[in-house]
Order: C-alpha cells, then sequence, then structure tokens
C-alpha cells in the first residue's frame, strides 16, 4: 500500500516547466515597477495640489495684523511640503519612465516618509514595496536596459 500525501504538489521538480528566458526581470517585474511609480504619482499628485491650494488660502486669507502669529509657520510648511511633494512627482516620472536608478530609490524614500505625506497610510506600504522591488538585481537590470 502506498502512502499518498494528499498535501503534496502534484508536479515535481522534474516536471515542472524551466524557467522563461527573456529580459533581465521579465514582464511582471517592469510592469510592477510602473505600476508602483504610477501609484506613488498620483498621491505625491494629490499631495502637490493640497499644499497649492492651502498655501494659495494662507497668503489670501491672510490679514496684516495675523501674518506674524498664524501664517508665517503654515506657509513655511506648505512651501517645505510642496518642495517635497515635487521631487516625489518627478522621481516617480522618472520611475514610470525607468530611466533614472537613484530617481526611483528616492520616489520609493520619500513615499514612505509618515511625517512628509498626508497620504501616508497608502504612501507607507507602496513605498516599501517600492523600496524592496528596487534592491532586485533584476530591477537595476531593467534601468540600464532603458
Amino acid at each position: 500500500m502506498v502512502d499518498l500525501n494528499p498535501y503534496q504538489s502534484p508536479e515535481t521538480m522534474e516536471s515542472a516547466p524551466p524557467p522563461s528566458e527573456g529580459s533581465p526581470g521579465g514582464i511582471v517585474n517592469r510592469t510592477l515597477l510602473k505600476t508602483l511609480g504610477v501609484l506613488i504619482l498620483l498621491i505625491s499628485g494629490m499631495l502637490l495640489v493640497v499644499d497649492g491650494i492651502t498655501l494659495a488660502s494662507n497668503v489670501a486669507g491672510a490679514r496684516a495684523e495675523q501674518w506674524p502669529q498664524n501664517y508665517v509657520a503654515s506657509m513655511v510648511i506648505c512651501a517645505i511640503g510642496l518642495v517635497i511633494h515635487f521631487v516625489t512627482f518627478s522621481s516617480a516620472q522618472e520611475l514610470v519612465r525607468l530611466r533614472s536608478y537613484r530617481a526611483a530609490w528616492y520616489a520609493g524614500i520619500l513615499c514612505c516618509l509618515p511625517c512628509v505625506s498626508a497620504l501616508s497610510c497608502l504612501g507607507l506600504p507602496i513605498g516599501a514595496v517600492t523600496l524592496i522591488v528596487l534592491r532586485q538585481p533584476a530591477a537595476k537590470a531593467l534601468f540600464s536596459q532603458s
């Protein structure tokens, strides 16, 4: 009587198909990198708009007697946020186009920072997955091919 394991895979390693021969990283990594870049673009684009509206409303709504107390700090924080989100947005564009490996790292790191993003509940996991994917040698090879 032969003991059959109901949990054993029906395929053995010998019968499994060989790995596909193709470009480094294959279509999955290229598609995954571009999808992560688009998600970072969406998040940083939304935050650019929010920071721009906040900065504009602070400038438009400020009265001369309130400038020192209320608006200067808020405008400085919004201006810093605009710069950071612009860098994230432009770095994510490089990630989508697979042009600059270093810029892709910047996009992933800046997306992970919770103090930078109002959407950190979305940015942290997307940035973390981006950094994990970028650590793979196949991902770096995709940037050198483009």
